[in-house]
């Protein structure tokens, strides 16, 4: 939406970038032959103008009739209007591309943290209970995560795998016990969680508040990754 807002403006600045050319090729017409013709010179770039806009996006079916000097001023900025969309078109469209590729890095991403956090999970959960350690966000955080059914397809899902590898995505390992970390200190997540019914419908609901209220409310987190 942004970039289809984008070439909408561009069209406009386009618009208005050509009228100034009309007006500064009459203006050197002008110094040509004397300020004395300011007159004609206002009139034929009125001409000019009107005939531009009639003909710009169609050519009109009863175009007005303007003299060869003039056809051709209107004409030469009829194509050169023409040429300045297509090409900011042909950027824009670049644009969108490349913000598509880096939506669906970010998706990939995301997912991959997913998977990992579970893994995470798992591991900081057995290591204390092996320290005999206190246990309850750990044990909270490993069902959630490590049990959670959607991880656990994503965990199996060879495709993740391989378009992490073709998109050269890797993920820090000290950076991720670090958001770990901040995790176990979220009391939000353990409020909403600690006593949810153990269902499916828990588990999308983890997975949501994981992207929405913690990955992305996160700065640090987002420029990392």
């Amino acid at each position: 939406m942004q970039s289809v807002y984008g070439f909408k403006q561009s069209q406009e600045s386009n618009f208005l970038l050509t009228l100034d050319r009309i007006k500064e090729t009459l203006h050197d017409e002008l110094i040509k032959i004397g300020f004395e013709h300011r007159g004609k010179i206002a009139d034929q770039e009125e001409q000019v103008v009107k005939y531009f806009k009639e003909n710009y996006l169609h050519p009109s079916t009863s175009p007005i009739e303007l003299e060869p000097k003039l056809f051709k001023i209107a004409e030469d900025a009829i194509r050169f209007y023409k040429t300045q969309v297509k090409r900011d078109g042909e950027e824009i469209r670049e644009r969108m591309v490349n913000e598509t590729e880096q939506l669906y890095v970010k998706y990939i991403t995301l997912l991959k943290v997913m998977v990992e956090f579970a893994q995470i999970a798992e591991a900081d959960y057995t290591n204390r209970l092996e320290k005999l350690m206190k246990v309850e966000k750990e044990k909270i955080l490993q069902h959630l995560l490590s049990q959670n059914r959607i991880i656990a397809e994503l965990r199996k899902n060879n495709q993740l795998s391989i378009e992490s590898k073709r998109l050269s995505i890797t993920l820090d390992s000290e950076n991720l016990q670090e958001w770990y970390g901040m995790l176990k200190r979220d009391e939000t997540f353990f409020e909403n969680f600690r006593n949810a019914p153990d269902n499916f419908e828990t588990q999308k609901q983890v997975l949501l508040y994981l992207v929405k209220d913690f990955l992305f409310k996160n700065e640090s987190i987002l420029n990392s990754l």
